[in-house]
């Protein structure tokens, strides 16, 4: 080199630095049994400014070897960068023909063709392409030799994706955490002396390894096993201690619980799980247990191994557990524990509760066939089995409750929470151990303010209830609770009978919505009267949904009234929570209950008239 220059002199600097941090790494080498030869093939097309000419590079591999590599500047100008990547794979090619006939020669079996990557779409076409282009014209003729090659199935061309092309560490600059990655993968490691320090499989391996692979993927190193979301991962879950961490933090958990909130007297209440998860036929909110959908999901093998008898893993399951030679056997008469014998097990947990398989499916002598009164359009529904454990699962009726599409999901929920005495108010929040000043009602001053208190029997309450009820054209009723409010919507009928109760508080409100519904007046006791009330209005089934739609709107309307009062110290009269219930139970009934001929001014003067 003539003259060289500070520059040079910077690069040479660079190069030796490079490989004094690199002289403790080797290639390294396992056994294998590939039966044939891959390799990567890249170009940087016009990466080299001083001349133009394109830099190529391949890497060949034998099972998980690499057995060849090559990294060089291509002695002509390509075009483009699809004729410089179809001129690297056409010196592959050569390559990895060579190869081949000197690992046959050395008794080696490679029986594959010999399979290459590239990236780029447009090369690999032409190499499928035995028509001569404008494109490949003036490509010397000597480089379609991958064209007779691919013709005749000595090779193989396939895509793969720039990420995973390994070939890219030969041909362009890249960031320091894509060549250690793209350096591992090709099997270059790290060695202590003559010592490996890794092992190829990727047990065991130090941490510099793992995190090497972790960091440009943009993970952590981590190791078996793990927790993902609370639950152990790579351990044997059949073990009481895999689940011992996770029962030692919800123990934590709860002990920290107790130490914040029993202490104050014990007289927090939680709400039972039951309630939560019992199906809405029996007063539940419906929310379900995991446990059922976990039972109805493994009885539906069962359904499956007996209604897809040439299915292949039917085939392997009544194979390895000698389930064949009677119909009807799903038991295995293997005695070890296996997977298939714990989805048998359901069918003892499903007997628990009363039950049996041939409630869920039976053996048909005449047609010789399954059947099952859970298949719904051909299919087995997990979610009518899931209701059926559910059912069996919780005997206890806690009255029923209308879950109306009309009434917006909130709105039931709340409802459902004070048939439940579950309203965070005053005396709950006393309760609790939160310091309040008072407990008593800022409207009648007379009763502490409870759930049931300021939605039925505070005076408020009851003037928004009868006016309801006399918006309706309903007699008057003392509701005494929600429930009551149900119960009276359930009972309804076209005579207007209904249960009559007296209160105090919400006599007021409640008078003003039944007055609003052409109903007579109704002192209600508490939000179980609403609830009642509601619910026992019953021969008309369209109006029924509408008073209970009515009740369970002024409800909502009291408890938002509620809150205005305590946090915006804003007094709402009930004429205007009468009105506030009026508007939005229209909205409700028109929009939700798809009934867009319902008008305002029909609505306003009698509601019922109005279905």
């Amino acid at each position: 080199m003539h003259s060289p220059t500070n520059r040079h002199w910077q690069a040479i600097k660079r190069i030796l630095r490079y490989l004094n941090g690199t002289r403790n790494y080797s290639l390294q080498f396992k056994s294998t049994k590939a039966i044939g030869l891959h390799a990567f093939s890249d170009s940087g097309w016009n990466s080299n400014p001083d001349d133009s000419r394109s830099q190529y590079g391949f890497a060949i591999f034998h099972g998980s070897n690499l057995i060849s590599l090559t990294s060089r500047k291509q002695r002509v100008v390509a075009r483009s960068s699809t004729e410089a990547e179809y001129r690297a794979l056409a010196h592959k090619t050569a390559e990895l023909l060579w190869l081949k006939q000197l690992i046959q020669d050395l008794q080696v079996p490679i029986s594959a063709p010999p399979l290459l990557l590239c990236d780029n779409v447009g090369a690999i076409f032409m190499t499928m392409n035995p028509v001569i282009s404008t494109r490949s014209k003036h490509i010397a003729l000597d480089f379609h030799l991958i064209r007779e090659q691919v013709e005749s199935g000595q090779l193989k061309i396939s895509h793969v994706s720039s990420v995973d092309q390994l070939a890219n560490v030969f041909t362009k600059p890249l960031g320091k955490d894509r060549i250690n990655f793209l350096r591992s993968k090709l099997q270059v490691r790290l060695l202590a002396g003559v010592q490996n320090l890794f092992l190829f499989n990727g047990i065991g391996v130090p941490p510099q390894e793992v995190t090497n692979w972790a960091s440009p993927l943009g993970c952590e190193p981590a190791a078996l096993p793990f927790t993902y979301l609370g639950v152990p991962v790579g351990s044997n879950m059949n073990h009481i201690a895999a689940w011992k961490s996770m029962l030692d933090k919800l123990k934590s958990k709860l002990s920290i619980w107790k130490a914040k909130n029993l202490s104050f007297g014990g007289r927090v209440t939680l709400a039972k799980a039951d309630k939560l998860t019992a199906p809405k036929s029996v007063g539940g909110m419906g929310i379900g247990l995991i446990q059922s959908l976990n039972l109805a999901l493994l009885t539906k093998w069962l359904w499956q191994l007996k209604n897809e008898p040439r299915s292949f893993w039917v085939s392997i399951i009544t194979g390895i557990h000698k389930l064949t030679g009677e119909s009807n056997r799903l038991r295995a008469r293997n005695p070890w524990s296996s997977v298939w014998n714990n989805i048998v097990k359901s069918i003892n947990k499903l007997e628990k509760i009363n039950i049996s398989l041939e409630d869920v499916m039976r053996f048909d002598e005449n047609n010789g066939s399954w059947v099952s009164s859970f298949v719904k359009n051909g299919e087995f529904c997990i979610s009518a089995l899931r209701d059926r454990i559910e059912r069996a699962s919780f005997p206890v009726n806690d009255g029923s409750f209308p879950w109306l599409r009309l009434i917006p999901k909130k709105v039931l929920d709340f409802v459902w929470r004070a048939k439940q005495n579950r309203i965070p108010l005053s005396v709950a929040l006393k309760n609790r151990g939160i310091d309040l000043a008072s407990t008593i009602c800022d409207v009648c001053k007379t009763s502490d303010e409870t759930g049931e208190h300021i939605l039925v029997s505070c005076t408020m309450a009851r003037s928004v209830l009868q006016s309801i009820l006399h918006w309706c054209g309903l007699p008057v009723n003392e509701f005494q609770s929600v429930q009551n409010i149900i119960d009276y919507v359930s009972n309804w009928d076209e005579t207007g009978e209904h249960i009559l109760v007296s209160c105090i508080m919400a006599r007021s409100v409640l008078q003003s919505i039944l007055h609003w519904c052409g109903l007579p007046v109704n002192e209600f006791q508490s939000v179980q009267n609403i609830i009642d009330y509601a619910s026992n209005w019953g021969n008309c089934p369209k109006r029924k949904d509408i008073i209970t739609v009515i009740l369970f709107g002024a409800l909502w309307s009291l408890w938002k009234a509620w809150n205005d009062r305590i946090f915006k110290k804003v007094d709402v009269s009930a004429e205007r929570i009468v009105a506030a219930t009026k508007s939005l139970t229209y909205v409700w009934v028109k929009h939700r209950g798809e009934r867009s001929s319902i008008d305002w001014n029909s609505w306003v003067l009698f509601p019922l008239l109005c279905i």
